[in-house]
């Protein structure tokens, strides 16, 4: 009986990892979190400074310029979040791209 109950708690662990990668949209956004919102024909960034309280369902923003704005969370599903960790993956691809030239130095006579 116990080589069943060793296997319990993998298939448990799994289930609730395939929900949690199952849900379309982020729901949960952070204060301080970068996010991007279209006025027109340009793109104003700014960053999330308050989440909304328990009796509304509003964002507030204030944006790089200075300006700030209540965003209903159904409106900042639709919003561009600048994902922090994009710009620090460049970097990497980048450091890899040295390596070939310094190989090539070592061979020279």
């Amino acid at each position: 009986g116990r080589g069943n109950n060793d296997g319990k708690p993998k298939t448990s662990s799994r289930l609730l990892d395939d929900d949690a990668r199952s849900s379309p949209h982020r729901k949960n956004f952070k204060i301080g979190e970068r996010m991007r919102k279209r006025f027109g024909n340009e793109y104003y960034e700014g960053t999330i400074a308050a989440l909304p309280e328990p009796d509304s369902q509003y964002y507030h923003v204030s944006y790089d310029d200075g300006d700030e704005e209540d965003i209903s969370v159904n409106e900042m599903q639709g919003l561009i979040i600048i994902e922090e960790d994009s710009t620090s993956s460049s970097v990497v691809i980048a450091n890899n791209n040295n390596k070939p030239n310094s190989d090539h130095r070592a061979k020279r006579p």
